[in-house]
């Protein structure tokens, strides 16, 4: 059975600041390296609560018959890339489905309400560990084992 790696993340693991000509993102390497079938689904100016819709996708993508195998056969790993915990995210919903995942984060225009009323160390600390603990019982789930990678900052 070939192994295949899942890649969950913001613009780096995506490779969004790469040379699309020379250079590829991080997760495409440790794949390549391994002898692993690849497939990235991060995505740019995301947050770590984003990866449960990320990985949403990957199941739903799966469900649809998109992949060429069944998602929870055992043969999938996760990489999960964990960007600063400073961001999060808003959705959108109309009445039938999710429409829009946006990014707020302190450098983002008007989200200083968000950040003066609602932000602090352990709402990121919360939210993170949450997260990871969510992504922990859907990899158990679907057979996949999981991998996170910290981009920049760390959480207790």
């Amino acid at each position: 059975m070939h192994r295949r790696l899942l890649t969950f993340g913001d613009s780096w693991p995506h490779g969004d600041e790469l040379d699309k000509l020379s250079e590829k993102p991080f997760p495409q390497l440790i794949a390549e390296r391994l002898g692993w079938w690849y497939h990235n689904l991060s995505q740019s100016s995301t947050s770590i609560p984003h990866l449960i819709p990320q990985f949403q996708s990957a199941v739903d993508l799966s469900i649809n018959g998109e992949y060429p195998f069944d998602l929870s056969d055992g043969s999938c790993s996760a990489l999960f890339f964990l960007t600063t915990p400073s961001r999060d995210i808003r959705v959108f919903k109309n009445d039938e489905e999710v429409t829009i995942y946006e990014e707020i984060s302190s450098g983002v225009k008007n989200t200083e309400w968000y950040y003066q009323n609602m932000h602090s160390p352990e709402m990121e600390e919360y939210r993170t560990n949450t997260t990871v603990l969510a992504l922990l019982q859907l990899c158990s789930y679907y057979h996949i084992k999981p991998f996170f990678v910290w981009g920049w900052d760390t959480v207790n």
